[in-house]
């Protein structure tokens, strides 16, 4: 059976280092699984606004805003693995993709009221956090803030390849 693997550039610099190692990942999926479907994600071009933390979306599971998040939420509906390239801004994701990561509120909320035996199985996601390094802190706060949001909407963070001050690697990401 097909697999459908989304790839998601996390960089709100088009053309940067995440950009190219987004379009590489899945030129790789698309030559190693042929059979399956790539999808690609760009938070440059998306219109997301930020959570308002209003708790709306705590009794109907959907946010009020109307923006490209409902694009967001269909590629991850549909997705059996998720792969995500994110820069590190001081050891956190950037403003762009935490908004994304936020908005995934309403899924958080319908999980929580889901019977623990009913939940579906977590399917994979991989990041790779990629910067020029320097930063004390390292790159703790992304990888905490992308593992605790992708949870409650239906992923694991299984892997997490780290390229601080060193030459990010596509295909070291997609590593089996």
């Amino acid at each position: 059976m097909a697999k459908t693997r989304a790839v998601i550039c996390a960089s709100p610099h088009a053309g940067g280092v995440c950009d190219a190692l987004c379009a590489d990942a899945v030129r790789q999926l698309e030559e190693r699984f042929p059979c399956d479907i790539a999808l690609s994600l760009s938070v440059v071009g998306l219109s997301i606004e930020g959570c308002i933390g209003c708790d709306r979306c705590r009794r109907t599971y959907r946010c009020f805003q109307r923006d490209d998040m409902g694009d967001v939420l269909r590629v991850f509906d549909v997705a059996d693995e998720l792969y995500v390239a994110s820069p590190v801004y001081f050891a956190g994701p950037p403003s762009q993709f935490k908004a994304l990561l936020d908005r995934l509120q309403p899924r958080y909320w319908e999980w929580l009221d889901t019977p623990r035996e009913q939940r579906p199985q977590k399917k994979p996601a991989h990041l790779l956090a990629v910067g020029e390094g320097g930063d004390p802190h390292g790159c703790d706060p992304l990888v905490a803030c992308t593992r605790s949001a992708l949870a409650p909407a239906g992923f694991d963070l299984a892997a997490v390849q780290v390229a601080l001050g060193t030459e990010p690697d596509a295909a070291g990401w997609l590593a089996d």
